[in-house]
């Protein structure tokens, strides 16, 4: 950050009061918070997805007597 922001944020923290600046900086915490859940639970439902092809076709394998 340059002098620059710094500045602007102070004077947004002045102008505003503490508690509205760390209200928004909650708000925009949780949201990032939540967009990084997101694709995490993605990925996860992408492997669960893939296990259960796996093991379906395993299934398939020892019926047949495959293994």
């Amino acid at each position: 950050m340059n002098a620059e922001t710094v500045n602007v944020i102070i004077q947004f923290i002045n102008g505003c009061g503490f508690p509205v600046v760390a209200f928004f900086v909650m708000v925009w915490l949780i949201y990032s918070d939540r967009k990084a859940r997101a694709a995490e639970r993605e990925e996860w439902v992408n492997a669960i997805t893939e296990n259960t092809t796996v093991l379906s076709s395993l299934v398939e394998k020892i019926e047949k007597g495959g293994i």
